[in-house]
């Protein structure tokens, strides 16, 4: 079985990558590796990884299948993509719910529709935090991806535009993390970044930003636990004088996880829930003595391309405990956990990741892929939850929760965004509006791939 590289973060890498790759999908002369798709007899010899499929033999053309795209290896073909690309989500309600990225989508409770934003130019969100129906934020930076020439962004949704909100003079920065606690409480979390004299990114020249909005105007406030080389890259608002504030590692400087909560009096810091070379997967909490952390048991170190264990801890105020995990298959695959969203004490969804076996090739090589599960924390023990998702192709699938029970997820399956939907049956993929397609002339006979229905 083959292994497949990690993509828990672990440095600054993957998000300068990730803010690079939205920044070319918003040009209209994108150039791009021509999308060839695979039938399940497909000969084609290939290894399956978490950055997509690689073909590693003679590409095969065949009709699409679902979940089989894979990058062909006749070389680049002058292909033009216009539109735009979801990757983060967040639940009010059941009928209220934002997912965004260069774009942005709105779930009304019957169906998701485009929604404009602001014409910022080289604008990237990277967070949406929605409250109600009138009020949403989402985060991020314009700049093309380049962190040491990106200014941070904040945009407000107040129930009939999204509008870009007014920020206090930053140097170059950006917004990694959202969270609200009512109209009159929101913070935002990123990091400064600057250059040394031969013009380059130096990660140890890093400070942490976080920056509080108290219902007139956005504040940056300040950290006194802060130090060089540190970001913040999560933020949860569990009240309006009540915020954790998370460095979860993606700093290239090697320094342990951080995590601090404001009481709105004071800073608290809490020990690192995991090892110092498991890899970090994502936070949630509901208040100070009510928090969630998931990830990874790290095999050798943070640079080891494999992992094998997920990995789950509660905080009781006091100390980190670590919970049991159910395996989603009976089997010796590796798993990791991804995200995790806390929306009440006893309703805990997290998201994770497993090498599963999908194809067997004609002459006869294995490929293995990156396939996503749920799991639910019911208030006493963490239960799989049914259901089936695309693979995931690129990018950090996200998930969240509403405490009306609601649950959507967001991924990214090669060309497509897709979302995920809980359903009294378990998962299921919904249809989302078209967010890309082929420029006019330049495109298909079979239009734009989709791994999900588009409506």
């Amino acid at each position: 079985m083959v292994a497949h590289v990690l993509r828990l973060r672990f440095s600054l890498d993957p998000l300068i990558a990730e803010a690079k790759r939205r920044a070319r999908r918003r040009r209209v002369q994108l150039v791009m590796m021509a999308c060839v798709l695979v039938a399940a007899a497909a000969a084609a010899t290939i290894a399956f990884t978490p950055i997509g499929l690689v073909a590693t033999g003679h590409g095969y053309a065949g009709p699409y299948v679902p979940g089989g795209m894979f990058r062909g290896v006749g070389g680049p073909m002058p292909m033009q993509e216009v539109g735009g690309t979801v990757s983060t989500v967040s639940v009010a309600s059941s009928s209220d719910a934002w997912a965004v990225g260069s774009i942005a989508w709105h779930w009304d409770g019957h169906a998701w529709r485009n929604v404009p934003l602001p014409r910022v130019s080289a604008a990237n969100l990277w967070a949406v935090a929605a409250d109600r129906a009138d009020d949403a934020w989402a985060v991020g930076a314009r700049g093309n991806g380049n962190l040491t020439r990106s200014m941070a962004l904040v945009e407000h949704w107040d129930g009939a535009h999204w509008r870009v909100a007014s920020l206090p003079r930053l140097p170059a920065s950006y917004l990694f993390g959202i969270s609200t606690a009512g109209p009159r409480s929101a913070w935002a979390v990123g990091g400064t970044f600057a250059r040394n004299r031969a013009g380059r990114f130096v990660s140890s020249m890093s400070r942490p930003l976080l920056l509080h909005w108290d219902g007139r105007s956005w504040h940056e406030q300040s950290l006194p636990w802060a130090s060089p080389g540190l970001v913040l890259d999560t933020v949860v608002a569990t009240g309006p004088s009540s915020v954790w504030a998370i460095a979860s590692g993606q700093q290239d400087s090697g320094r342990p996880v951080v995590m601090e909560y404001w009481n709105g009096v004071s800073w608290r810091a809490a020990p690192s829930p995991f090892g110092a070379k498991d890899p970090f997967g994502g936070f949630s909490a509901t208040a100070w003595d009510d928090a969630w952390a998931v990830g990874a048991y790290g095999q050798g170190g943070n640079e080891v391309t494999k992992f094998s264990h997920a990995l789950a801890a509660h905080w009781n105020g006091h100390r980190w405990q670590m919970t049991p995990l159910p395996n989603p298959q009976s089997n010796d695959n590796s798993f990791a956990l991804m995200s995790v969203t806390a929306a009440r004490p006893d309703y805990v969804i997290a998201l994770g990741e497993m090498q599963s076996l999908t194809m067997q090739g004609n002459n006869g090589v294995s490929a293995t892929g990156p396939v996503s599960y749920f799991l639910r924390w019911n208030g006493q023990n963490w239960q799989v939850m049914p259901g089936t998702t695309p693979p995931i192709y690129e990018g950090f699938p996200a998930v969240s929760a509403g405490r009306d029970g609601s649950a959507w997820m967001v991924g990214n399956c090669q060309q497509d965004d897709f979302l995920v939907r809980l359903t009294a049956d378990g998962w299921v993929t919904a249809p989302h509006p078209i967010d890309a397609h082929w420029a006019p002339g330049r495109g298909t006979p079979h239009g734009l791939p989709s791994c999900s229905p588009q409506g």
